[in-house]
């Protein structure tokens, strides 16, 4: 009887994994990289735009063949008087243009260049996508201010993926 005690039987190991015709069982790759799996890490700066606009700070496309993760992100402004959290700027990871789900609206900075914030899952990110940190200025006054970013994570051979599996992102 199941009555949602700690007894309750566990899926089936293999569910969520794919089995590879050399290797048996693996993780997904974006849990675990395989052999195949290139680093990656995406520094990028910019002036800071002026009032209502946008620029972007970073930009590299997913490498054909390839998908990928990113797990690890910075931000920071250099110069100014900006206060995390104020409203005067703010920042968005897009693939292709849209942002990614929660990352359209970041009113602060995410960690610092020399020492990233870590996605405990990362975001994940597919062939020929273009990845793109920007930045758009809501009310502060442009000065000399040096706005960086940096992505940090892996690509990975889509073989390695189940193109039956729908991506959320």
């Amino acid at each position: 009887m199941n009555n949602g005690s700690m007894s309750a039987p566990l899926p089936p190991a293999t569910q969520g994994m794919k089995k590879s015709d050399s290797s048996g069982l693996w993780l997904p790759p974006w849990i675990y990289p395989p052999a195949e799996a290139e680093p990656f890490d995406w520094p990028g700066t910019v002036a800071l735009p002026a009032i209502n606009a946008t620029a972007a700070i970073l930009s590299f496309r997913v490498p054909k063949g390839r998908n990928g993760i990113i797990r690890a992100y910075a931000n920071q402004m250099a110069g100014g008087n900006f206060v995390d959290g104020s409203g005067q700027i703010s920042f968005s990871i897009n693939h292709d243009d849209q942002p990614f789900r929660y990352y359209n609206n970041i009113r602060f900075s995410l960690g610092l260049i020399e020492d990233p914030v870590y996605h405990p899952f990362g975001l994940r990110v597919f062939d020929g996508q273009v990845i793109t940190f920007k930045i758009k200025n809501l009310a502060l006054v442009v000065g000399a201010q040096i706005i960086n970013a940096r992505m940090m994570g892996y690509y990975y051979p889509t073989k390695y993926d189940d193109p039956q599996l729908w991506m959320v992102q």
